[in-house]
Parts: structure tokens; C-alpha cells; sequence
């Protein structure tokens, strides 16, 4: 009966601490909601990716509620203090458990941050070539120009170079075509012109660059640098390739290829046996 009364006095006392607790909490609670709404109408007007609202707003509202949570246990008396500090120590275990999730998380934050590139964009990072399919938080998918798909943690890619093929509208495409020496380079130099000149894909400012750029052991190496919109890169190359082959062909200018070349000489003195007979291990006999 002494337990009771002690805890009905307990509770007279708390009783104004509590209701304040309550009214605090409900009236925090409300705050938040709104407070988040606004906050959600905001970032969907900005032009912060999608992808990094969507991964936000979650994180804001618990923030918010979470707060909100601890002011009203801290007007009904409870200490916070402790309560803080098992907060922190859960909040370590748990981000030391999942580090490399963090790790992909924060790379994924800041991808869609700063856009280094897009969805659709071509690029090549930590190894791999295609088109990007999807950012999300955690990884990034990009599918191959074999149309694989490979999902790479954005921890990586933040981290590692980006070579975006697509950020910018013109490209250059370098092209090397080997003629042998008995071939007239400027011939072959009209050839490839009169080629990209016509070519509907090649631009012609920057004006196109070709010339002699290497003389190599077995051949004359001719460089062609083009300008190019990003899209019809391949298109020009593949073109280029097919028509200056069968162009050098009707000239008869030579494509040479590595070989080698073996002579003979009839004056010189004939080589060694390629295998000697072996030396008798039997000792020589003498007639008597």
C-alpha cells in the first residue's frame, strides 16, 4: 500500500511536467510536419536530382521527429544526456558496421551533387566502358556497348577518374594509316582529304589535320585528326577506315604489315651440323 501512495504522489508531482511533455511533443510533432512539408515542396523545385531528394527527405523528417522526441522527454524531467550519449554509441557501432555502405553512400551524394555526368552520358571509370543506366545512393549501373551490365559503388567512382565522352557535343577522332616508302605520301595525304571533305559527319571547323606524323621501321605513318559530333564518332571511323582501304587499293598505294625478310648467301661457308656425332667411349686397339 506504501508503494502506491508513494507512486500516486510521484505522479501529482510529475503530472504537470508530463502534460507540459505532451503538449510539447504534440505541438512539436505538428511543427515538423510542416516544417518537413516545406522542405519536401522546396527540393522538389530546386534542381536537386531526384534521386537526391528521394534519398533526403527521409533523413530530414527523422531528424526532425527525432528532435522533436528529445525536447519533449527533456521537459518531462528525463535526463538526455544519457539518453544522447546511447544514441552515439549505437550510431558508431552501427557506422562502423556498415563503413563501405557509408562509404557508397556519401559518393553517391556527392554524384548527384556535382554531376559529373548523367543518365545516358558514355563514360568510361574504375575500368569500365558504356552508358549510364541508373544513380542511385549505393551504386551506380552502367551497360556496356555489348549491353552489360555492370553495377559499380559510387564510393569507387567518386574516388577514381571520370572520363565523360559525352559532356561535350564535338570530339575528335585520330586516325594513323600506314603507306610503305615506295609510296608517294602526298598522294595518299589527297586521298584521305578529298575522303573527310566529303564525308557528311566530318566537320570542317576545326578544319581536319592531316600529315606525316611518323616514320616507322617498315612504313610511312599518316596521322587524320577530325572533328566529329559525339554521336557519329564510330559512324566516321568505321567509314574513314572502309573507304581509304579500298581508295589506297584502286591507287595501289601499299599497306604494309610487319614481315621479315630472310637471304641467303651462296658464298658463305656451309653451318654447323645441327647434330654431331657422339664421341666412341671405347678405348682404341693396337695390333700386336
Amino acid at each position: 500500500m506504501e508503494f502506491l501512495n508513494e507512486m500516486y504522489s510521484t505522479l501529482v508531482k510529475s503530472a504537470p511536467l508530463i502534460i507540459t511533455a505532451v503538449i510539447v511533443f504534440a505541438v512539436g510533432m505538428g511543427a515538423a510536419y510542416l516544417l518537413n512539408k516545406a522542405i519536401r515542396k522546396a527540393l522538389e523545385r530546386s534542381r536537386i536530382d531526384r534521386a537526391l531528394v528521394t534519398f533526403l527527405l527521409p533523413i530530414i523528417k527523422i531528424t526532425l521527429y527525432v528532435v522533436v522526441g528529445i525536447i519533449a522527454l527533456s521537459t518531462a524531467g528525463v535526463p538526455t544526456a544519457t539518453l544522447l550519449a546511447a544514441f552515439g554509441a549505437v550510431g558508431l557501432a552501427v557506422s562502423l558496421a556498415v563503413k563501405d555502405s557509408l562509404a557508397n553512400m556519401a559518393g553517391g551524394i556527392l554524384l548527384l551533387a556535382s554531376k559529373p555526368f548523367t543518365i545516358g552520358d558514355a563514360v568510361e571509370v574504375d575500368g569500365a566502358t558504356g552508358v549510364v543506366q541508373s544513380i542511385s545512393i549505393l551504386y551506380t549501373q552502367i551497360n556496356t556497348f555489348d549491353n552489360r551490365a555492370i553495377m559499380v559503388p559510387n564510393g569507387q567512382i567518386s574516388s577514381d577518374r571520370i572520363i565523360n565522352m559525352s559532356r561535350e557535343e564535338k570530339r575528335r577522332l585520330d586516325l594513323v594509316f600506314d603507306i610503305s616508302y615506295q609510296d608517294d605520301p602526298e598522294q595518299a595525304k589527297k586521298i584521305i582529304w578529298e575522303l573527310v571533305e566529303h564525308h557528311q559527319f566530318a566537320l570542317k571547323d576545326p578544319l581536319p589535320i592531316i600529315r606525316v606524323c611518323e616514320l616507322a621501321d617498315s612504313s610511312v605513318k599518316i596521322a587524320c585528326n577530325v572533328w566529329v559530333e559525339g554521336a557519329n564518332l564510330l559512324t566516321l571511323k568505321f567509314d574513314l577506315l572502309e573507304s581509304v582501304k579500298q581508295a589506297f587499293d584502286q591507287s595501289g598505294i601499299r599497306i604494309p604489315f610487319p614481315q621479315l625478310d630472310v637471304h641467303f648467301d651462296p658464298a658463305a661457308p656451309a653451318g654447323l651440323p645441327l647434330r654431331s656425332e657422339p664421341a666412341s667411349t671405347h678405348p682404341e686397339q693396337s695390333n700386336a
